[in-house]
């Protein structure tokens, strides 16, 4: 009898491989084979010499040349890593402190404050901007001719205009201050107010009073886009083709890879758990470089397979799953089902789906904002202007063509952040409950 259970037990285990596969597949193919690729072509020398291209092994002497232990070599590595931690002291100590007061703020009894959920969905708000909007709000904002600078001339703090970009210490603060900033509402209320103001208006100084000029600077911005081959329409549709089958791969393919090592006993389970906590240490942007030379090798580039197929592989959204799992799915179900005769895969998507929903519609919120919002891969993946997302389109604000007219840019990004904002107020309760939902553990 014992022996017929093992025998069963081994045979429902290897399942287990079947439900982790596309996520393994994917990541190797997407991410650990491009890292690897990476660190070879980092060893390599490039130069030109008489109009011909040379590659040389070289070693670890590009290395040595970015740490500065080379000699004649600055190291750039240590400058950069410098003020990255100068601006993340400068943003971290304030932000985390902030934090916590409106963490107890919010969930202490005795304070009782009305309307905490509200409250909550102001506060997580921001985070759901685009980094390119941010990008574009801030420059426009702190730039020499831009409101903020006025305002502190007629403060009288500042004598003459100051271009915040243009100083280490200006470009510091600003960088913190945007981090900074993520916590409140007021950049974002600027925004939506000066896209009803003329750019005179604008560079007159800050203002949270709406003027008349809204239908104005639209019309500007419909003006402006004709000729150009990337409109704001094209480029949401171009969003949505990503976005929304992205978002699909990431969400069921993370549910199974959840659900293959949480019920299912293999031998490569604790192995297979233990690498996808480690890659979700892992930032995708030390892959690019071989991630790029391996779709031009397979003639990807400037397609959307690159931004949608990799998205398999997301080691968040799995632990997510399967810390819901654990709180919420009974391994006891799962053998009634089947001993009523239903099949490994049909129990996964018409039991466990549907028990997964909370966390199943938490996650796909917080990958389609991440897809939606995606500006660098699309950057180094797409060339053809047609085929640029949305987040490309807000760089283009800053083009010359609508530089000096600030009313456009303002509606411009106001628009591209709009349908984010709607969809987060319909679809608030799902991402102030799933914040910490995987977190329960009973």
């Amino acid at each position: 009898m014992d022996k017929k259970k093992k025998r069963k037990h081994i045979e429902y285990g290897r399942y287990g491989y079947f439900f982790i596969a596309p996520f393994f597949i994917a990541y190797c193919l997407f991410q650990l084979w491009p890292l690897f690729n990476t660190f070879y072509y980092s060893t390599l020398s490039y130069y030109k010499r008489n109009g011909r291209e040379f590659i040389e092994f070289c070693g670890l002497d590009n290395f040595k040349n970015i740490l500065g232990l080379a000699a004649g070599e600055k190291g750039y590595a240590l400058i950069y890593l410098k003020n990255t931690l100068a601006m993340w002291v400068c943003n971290f100590i304030p932000q985390i402190l902030v934090s916590l007061l409106l963490a107890v703020w919010l969930t202490d009894n005795i304070v009782k404050l009305k309307a905490q959920g509200a409250y909550k969905i102001i506060i997580y708000l921001p985070s759901i901007i685009t980094a390119a909007s941010v990008s574009v709000l801030f420059n426009a904002m702190f730039s020499q001719y831009g409101p903020i600078t006025q305002t502190l001339r007629d403060m009288g703090i500042i004598s003459q205009k100051f271009n915040f970009m243009t100083s280490v210490g200006g470009t510091r603060g600003l960088v913190s201050f945007i981090l900074f900033c993520l916590l409140s509402l007021l950049p974002f209320l600027l925004m939506v107010m000066n896209a009803t103001r003329t750019s005179g208006d604008i560079q007159a100084g800050v203002s949270l009073i709406p003027s008349s000029h809204l239908m104005e600077n639209w019309n500007m911005l419909l003006q402006k886009q004709n000729g150009m081959r990337l409109t704001l329409g094209r480029a949401m549709i171009n969003s949505l083709c990503i976005t929304v089958p992205g978002t699909f791969l990431a969400v069921y393919c993370s549910c199974m890879t959840a659900y293959g090592i949480h019920v299912y006993n293999f031998k490569a389970k604790k192995f297979a758990w233990a690498f996808i906590m480690a890659i979700m240490m892992v930032p995708n942007q030390i892959t690019i470089i071989g991630f790029y030379r391996f779709m031009l090798k397979l003639n990807l580039v400037d397609t959307y397979i690159p931004l949608i197929i990799p998205c398999i592989a997301a080691p968040a959204v799995v632990f997510f799953m399967k810390q819901y799992m654990e709180s919420t799915l009974s391994i006891e179900m799962i053998e009634a089902a089947r001993i009523d005769g239903a099949r490994e895969f049909r129990i996964f998507n018409t039991i466990i789906m549907p028990i997964m929903k909370p966390a199943v519609a938490t996650q796909a919120i917080f990958q389609f904002i991440a897809q939606w919002n995606n500006l660098f891969t699309p950057t180094i993946m797409l060339t053809t202007d047609e085929k640029k997302t949305l987040p490309l389109f807000v760089q283009m604000l800053t083009s010359d063509q609508f530089r000096v007219d600030y009313g456009v840019v303002y509606v411009g990004l106001t628009v591209t952040v709009l349908p984010l904002i709607i969809a987060y107020l319909i679809l608030s309760k799902y991402i102030v409950a799933g914040v910490a939902l995987g977190g329960v553990k009973g």
